[in-house]
């Protein structure tokens, strides 16, 4: 057990998070004990690009995630139809993909690639899964067909029921080219298992709990935070054992 608390802070070290009711982004992981530092938005509800600070404004943003590549910048979901890309270098925060065409409504969880190379967007009320070329900036539905109920399978008959938040299982070995990269995601009942490969994914049931917040640990567990509950548990996908870690 104890193992598994050291993880789960080690797993924090590079914490963002979206405030939905104040607008803005905080990076929780250089703030010392009790406090916030905000990084980007006003605290005022709108669209604006510019500055991090002062000038860019966020429509409750849910979600955000670190840029590999860039490490001190990263990726901003708002609650609307847009991903900002926020660059602490430059100290700006700009466009980068999403509109009412792009089919995004309420990006809810977002998560880069490990090269850099595609973002993956949770679509909340849309019920779908997004991946997002970095480079073309061209958005792609890889799964969930909009309706309201679960379908394991291949192909974008593949359905999800309200999903949330997202994460890439973590390895102690890199991938070898039979093994395909896996994502988590959770849902309102449950978790999702997506193995992402050229031109499809799949994904299965691996258990029925109403998750909202995930993340890996080194070792390849799990941590989830549980809405019914109000707890946080590990979950080892290996063995499909859930314990309860806090409440």
């Amino acid at each position: 057990m104890e193992t598994v608390r050291t993880e789960a802070i080690c797993c924090c070290r590079q914490l963002l998070h979206g405030f939905s009711s104040t607008h803005v982004v905080s990076d929780l992981s250089v703030c010392p004990a009790d406090v916030v530092i905000t990084v980007c938005g006003t605290g005022v509800h709108g669209f604006a690009q510019g500055k991090c600070l002062g000038e860019a404004q966020f429509s409750s943003p849910y979600a955000a995630c670190v840029d590999p590549i860039r490490p001190s910048n990263f990726y901003a979901g708002d609650a609307k139809s847009i991903i900002r890309y926020v660059d602490t270098e430059s100290d700006t925060v700009s466009w980068f993909a999403g509109s009412v065409e792009a089919s995004f409504d309420v990006v809810y969880g977002l998560v880069c690639a490990s090269d850099g190379s595609t973002l993956y967007a949770i679509d909340y009320r849309r019920n779908r899964l997004h991946a997002v070329d970095v480079k073309s900036r061209v958005v792609t539905t890889v799964a969930g067909d909009g309706t309201q109920r679960f379908v394991d399978g291949i192909g974008l008959d593949r359905a999800i029921f309200r999903p949330r938040k997202l994460a890439f299982a973590r390895r102690t070995t890199p991938l070898t080219p039979a093994e395909p990269a896996v994502l988590y995601i959770t849902s309102q009942r449950g978790i999702r298992r997506f193995e992402v490969e050229p031109a499809r994914m799949t994904c299965h049931n691996e258990c029925w709990y109403d998750f909202w917040g995930i993340a890996t640990t080194a070792s390849g567990l799990l941590l989830l935070s549980c809405l019914i509950t109000h707890s946080v548990y590990s979950f080892d996908p290996r063995t499909a054992k859930l314990e309860l870690l806090a409440f």
